[in-house]
């Protein structure tokens, strides 16, 4: 059974906070598949499906997603478009991106880090299988 999904955020000329909640995904759409992150709007604290597709979105998120350790999730910027035209660009502002994430991200530095670490050691183990 297909996954229930949160409406499709509709973005206009004013500026929306959003936080990034989850990593990205796909759905089939009468177009084909189109990408898509679940976001949730700060101020309403209600829940969106956010395609990013659009070149004008998918660089300025690429960068704040390298920048947060290659992760979508805890990512917070603020998005509109640049005119009302349906095929305006986006305009993002990172300024208040990962420096400013929720408490509940803080540590996630030490998820990684123990991730890595395990890393570390199985790719230790494997090399010394391999060369017993």
């Amino acid at each position: 059974m297909p996954k229930e999904l949160p409406p499709s955020l509709k973005v206009g000329t004013g500026w929306i906070e959003l936080e990034i909640i989850s990593e990205a995904d796909i759905v089939l759409t009468a177009f084909g598949y189109a990408p898509f992150l679940l976001v949730r709007e700060i101020e309403t604290d209600i829940d969106y499906r956010f395609y990013i597709s659009a070149k004008s979105l998918a660089i300025p998120l690429e960068k704040l997603r390298k920048d947060n350790n290659d992760l979508f999730e805890g990512i917070q910027f603020r998005v509109r478009k640049e005119s009302a035209d349906q095929k305006a660009p986006y305009e993002v502002d990172t300024s208040i991106s990962v420096q400013k994430r929720p408490r509940r991200f803080l540590n996630r530095g030490k998820d990684v880090e123990k991730n890595l670490n395990s890393s570390e050691d199985m790719k230790k183990k494997l090399e010394d299988a391999l060369l017993s």
